[in-house]
């Protein structure tokens, strides 16, 4: 269960439906659901989570709608996603991903734009870009070019995309491993090293707030306040229901002396989440 949702149980019938369904892994249904939740509550915290969990619930069905080849629906699925969130550069991709499934490469070259707009640095979506207009030499071995450029060539579309899939998988892997070796330093307080490797992944990963997040903690114990402030602002401007961010947000304005701000910051906290830890304790202390 994501952070907040145990806090917001039991306050509407439609949403936990919606929790539920989506750990049983029934998406469909899960989205449904929480849209539901949307138009009946007046409870912000519930709105907003289920919101988040809308997006969530997307990404997982129309990845698994385009792993089928059904680009037509993962489309529908993308949409929903989109309407609620246009600032996650994934969702851009796999729209572009599902467009390209359906042979409309005009949607699919506006789609990489958007995903690269707001990753520069995104490798998947300029991987693919190059693949499709056959330009660049890329980071993926000739033969598997080869093979996925004349799958393109002979119209096998989804061929093409399963084996660009499979190609581009190791750079998430090399993400995950450097993550773990960041907060390996962390855990071990050399927060010299952990800054260093958190900035790595900051600059191949600028859109993920968590990422963000994390590496601002470092920052913090390292007494560059003001360089964690920027990560924590980058943080809530990628994602503005992430309550964890507004209360470190407001833990580095505290110590920044901007108390109005964080102030500010601690009751979004609050609001997203009424019992946040860190937000709670931090009202009671004003």
């Amino acid at each position: 269960m994501l952070p907040g949702h145990w806090f917001t149980f039991g306050k509407n019938s439609a949403y936990d439906d919606g929790l539920r369904a989506m750990r049983s892994g029934d998406f469909e249904t899960a989205i449904e659901l929480f849209l539901k939740a949307c138009k009946e509550s007046k409870d912000h915290s519930i709105v907003k989570l289920a919101e988040s969990s809308i997006v969530q619930c997307c990404r997982k069905l129309a990845s698994s709608q385009i792993e089928q080849g059904n680009g037509t629906a993962a489309i529908k699925t993308i949409q929903i996603a989109l309407q609620i969130r246009t600032v996650f550069a994934d969702l851009h991709f796999l729209n572009a991903r599902a467009w390209f499934l359906e042979g409309n490469l005009t949607e699919v070259q506006g789609a990489l734009e958007s995903a690269i707009k707001l990753n520069p640095k995104y490798t998947a979506a300029l991987q693919f870009s190059d693949t499709i207009s056959y330009t660049a030499e890329l980071d993926i071995e000739p033969e598997v070019l080869a093979f996925i450029r004349d799958e393109l060539r002979n119209g096998n579309r989804a061929v093409a995309l399963k084996a660009f899939d499979k190609a581009t998988f190791t750079s998430e892997v090399e993400i995950r491993k450097k993550i773990v070796t960041a907060q390996s330093f962390a855990e071990n307080s050399d927060w010299n090293s952990a800054s260093a490797a958190w900035q790595e992944i900051i600059d191949e990963r600028p859109n993920y707030p968590d990422i963000r997040c994390q590496f601002g903690q470092v920052l913090l114990e390292l007494d560059r306040v003001e360089e964690a402030l920027e990560q924590f602002e980058q943080a809530v401007a990628i994602n503005p229901i992430m309550a964890d961010a507004y209360a470190l947000l407001g833990i580095t304005q505290k110590r920044l002396g901007l108390h109005r701000e964080a102030g500010e910051s601690f009751e979004a906290a609050r609001k997203l989440n009424p019992h946040h830890p860190i937000a709670d304790m931090e009202t009671l202390r004003r």
